[in-house]
């Protein structure tokens, strides 16, 4: 008894279809159980980050005066726990921007957003000085820079750039 050619093609293509099909069903449980590995790694990773966020305690204070630009910066955070309260402004000369938040277990949310008019135009000074202070958990740090340290600044650079 001869097996005509499409009945033996109709078998071959049954066969791998059995054979793809156990190979898919391994994939899929292989790829499950990486999955549920997957997911209980990110479980573990969010308790520990809980945990240390628990115990986190941090402040500090950050401020930028630059009265040659005319530009004001600052900001000043407070942690403790999983709650941070902090605020941040900035000026441009012609309004100044402050913003006060708070972030916990709720999440990150504005407080208040205000805007001041500070003046009509910046009040640009060449001979002026930028200023910035920094403290972080009760150490303070400052430097303060002046119009004829930029300018000793660009003639040095200028300087390098010809040789």
């Amino acid at each position: 008894m001869t097996v005509p050619a499409a009945f033996k093609l109709l078998l071959l293509a049954g066969l791998l279809a059995g054979v793809f099909a156990q190979d898919f069903e391994d994939n899929a449980a292989q790829s499950s159980k990486e999955d549920v590995a997957e997911s209980e790694r990110g479980e573990a990773e969010a308790r520990l980050f809980h945990k240390q966020a628990e115990n986190a305690v941090y402040n500090f204070t950050t401020i930028l005066v630059d009265s040659i630009m005319d530009v004001t910066q600052g900001r000043i955070e407070v942690r403790e726990g999983v709650r941070v309260e902090g605020k941040y402004w900035y000026s441009n000369g012609v309004e100044k921007r402050t913003v006060v938040y708070v972030s916990d277990e709720n999440g990150y949310r504005v407080i208040s957003d205000t805007t001041e008019l500070l003046a009509e135009k910046p009040n640009f000074d060449a001979n002026g000085r930028i200023s910035v202070h920094t403290n972080i958990a009760g150490q303070d740090f400052s430097y303060t820079i002046s119009a004829d340290d930029i300018a000793r600044y660009k003639e040095v650079a200028e300087r390098k750039a010809r040789v």
